[in-house]
């Protein structure tokens, strides 16, 4: 995946190039960064089973990270369910209270969607944001801000209306993803986590 910057006379003056990976989820109860039994991968989607209880205690993480720079992208449920997904420092990896350590992410409540930072609303005071199923979603981090983007239908990415700020450039993130309902699910994850940058010099 390729990104272009151009200047004021629509020349390209920087490129970068990401490496995208498909999400490689740790499911192994006994490794550091766990998720629960109540989670199973089916194919390109992880999912919330019907035997677990009730409640954001079914959580799993990433055997990639990001630290920089990078993204991760995700297509959001199919029907109403309460999931969040994004980046966490890496404070916390266990335990129920997981939902509260994504630090930039974006939480899905089965008809829209909010930004959050620790677990909290970061987007208070925007009009609302209405989740469709199909729609697809990007958290990316350039080292000093994440930046939000949803495609509805297929379409291109359009950034919202909230940006986060970062406060240590080189901070390298797991990927988390927390479910609350059962039968909560998110599909196709990928992971843009090494990046080129190639800079465009023109002579006058």
């Amino acid at each position: 995946v390729t990104e272009s910057e151009y200047d004021a006379l629509g020349n390209v003056v920087a490129s970068h190039r990401y490496s995208r990976q498909s999400a490689q989820w740790v499911l192994d109860e006994d490794v550091e960064t766990v998720a629960t039994a109540a989670l199973e991968e089916q194919g390109t989607k992880l999912i919330k089973l019907s035997h677990a209880l009730e409640g954001w205690n079914a959580s799993a993480v990433c055997a990639q990270k990001i630290q920089g720079e990078g993204a991760i992208e995700f297509t959001g449920p199919h029907g109403y369910g309460r999931v969040m997904v994004g980046l966490n420092a890496g404070a916390n990896t266990t335990g129920s209270s997981r939902n509260r350590d994504i630090d930039f992410g974006i939480y899905l409540n089965g008809s829209g969607y909010h930004i959050i930072e620790q677990g909290e609303y970061a987007d208070t005071g925007l009009d609302p944001l209405q989740h469709d199923a199909g729609n697809r979603y990007r958290i990316e981090v350039d080292g000093e801000k994440v930046h939000y983007y949803v495609s509805v239908d297929g379409g291109s990415f359009e950034k919202l209306n909230y940006t986060s700020t970062v406060s240590d450039a080189n901070a390298e993130y797991l990927v988390d993803a927390t479910f609350e309902q059962i039968g909560s699910a998110i599909s196709d994850i990928e992971i843009d986590n090494s990046i080129v940058t190639t800079r465009y010099v023109y002579d006058n």
